[in-house]
């Protein structure tokens, strides 16, 4: 009998120290694909931040491609309307990956809304459309799970590689003293990114606005793929349970040829947008509305700057609680005070951009080699770290 159970604890004891190493290799794995298995860009960083938001806390997500990551602000929107939101955005996002981010924004959060800037189903070339850089980017910072699975099997060119990232980048090791490795280790931290994604260049460059096209309601076809891709999303959108799916151009300036047969192309995505239920704004249409100066709040003819990005934030607030009566839901005592500090430091962020570019106003289109946003420079700028 004593013999049974020993044999029996030694048993248990195996079973423990199985089970403990399991956790402690996958444990390893987590922190070494947060810190090392990405490609270092802005835009990985932007989207583990949206991982480290507190579940079911967002109000507002907004999604697309890099519109979005210049044109929205987050904590501005919290300080003028206090409503809570998060940017899931990197650059050339995609049609084709819309239904894995949207399943994504669906596992961790329930937004009132969801905003997804219409941009990435706009492209013309089919490399863009189908751009396996972007496939890559998602998969990069895509946390394990069964739809990170299921984009790895039906997206990915090696599957092991984009559900387990280290795999690929495992030579990055040697860089732990990088400062894109650097620039997470601080987020995570802090268990939070403090300026919710937002950035801004500290430069502009030049184009044009003395012959701006009027907007009008012309159309132009779609590239047939981006169709095809929109028109088979959109079904997935009507088994969504999120309240409101609102699908929205960000401001553009129409100043070339070019850039009016992207504004009818716009219009022929709205028209598809709307036959299928769904809601479409144009802020490029509202440019006058929201307050937008051609000179000063553009970046280039499709990004802005600070000043203007702050303009459409609000705006946004505004048309989201008149059209859709958004208001803001109960926090923890933890994420109101993380959402607070947020606040405050866009202030900063904020005045930081202003002081730049009057200092350097009399060559405001000069090449900075660094733009604001979640960094370690940007929290030494700002003073939220010391130097």
């Amino acid at each position: 009998m004593t013999k049974k159970v020993s044999k029996k604890r030694k048993y248990i004891k195996r079973i423990a120290g199985l089970i403990l190493f399991a956790a402690v290799i996958a444990g390893i794995v987590h922190v070494s694909q947060q810190l090392f298995a990405n490609d270092g860009s802005s835009e990985s960083l932007r989207l583990q931040g949206y991982y480290l938001e507190e579940p079911d806390s967002l109000d507002i997500v907004v999604m697309g491609a890099s519109e979005i990551m210049n044109d929205f602000c987050a904590p501005e929107l919290y300080r003028e309307h206090g409503l809570t939101s998060y940017p899931y955005a990197f650059a050339v996002n995609s049609v084709p990956l819309w239904k894995y981010e949207l399943a994504e924004i669906e596992r961790t959060q329930h937004p009132q809304i969801l905003i997804i800037e219409a941009n990435g189903a706009l492209y013309t070339d089919d490399k863009l459309i189908e751009s396996k850089d972007c496939v890559r980017l998602l998969g990069d910072n895509m946390p394990i799970s069964a739809n990170c699975v299921r984009y790895a099997r039906e997206m990915s060119e090696h599957p092991m590689e984009t559900v387990f990232p280290v795999l690929k980048y495992h030579y990055r090791w040697n860089e732990i003293t990088d400062d894109s490795v650097k620039d997470r280790a601080l987020m995570y931290k802090n268990g939070y990114a403090r300026l919710r994604g937002a950035m801004t260049p500290l430069y502009r460059t030049k184009f044009s606005s003395d012959n701006i096209y009027p907007a009008d309601d012309s159309t132009a076809p779609l590239n047939e793929k981006g169709e095809a891709y929109l028109r088979e999303f959109l079904e997935v959108c009507k088994e969504s349970e999120i309240p409101h799916i609102v699908f929205a151009e960000f401001p553009h300036v129409l100043d070339t040829e070019k850039a009016f047969y992207r504004h009818q192309r716009v219009n022929r995505a709205a028209e598809i947008i709307q036959e299928e239920g769904f809601d479409f704004i144009d802020f490029t249409q509202e440019i006058d509305a929201i307050g937008l100066d051609y000179q000063k709040d553009f970046f280039d003819t499709h990004h802005m700057v600070a000043t203007g990005q702050r303009k459409l934030s609000d705006y946004i607030g505004k048309t989201l609680k008149e059209r859709y009566g958004i208001t803001a839901r109960t926090q923890s005592e933890k994420n109101l005070a993380r959402w607070e500090d947020s606040a405050e430091l866009i202030v900063k962020f904020y005045k930081y951009y202003d002081d730049y570019t009057s200092a350097h106003a009399d060559d405001p289109y000069k090449e900075v080699d660094y733009d604001l946003y979640d960094t370690l420079r940007t929290a030494q700028e700002l003073k939220m770290v010391e130097p």
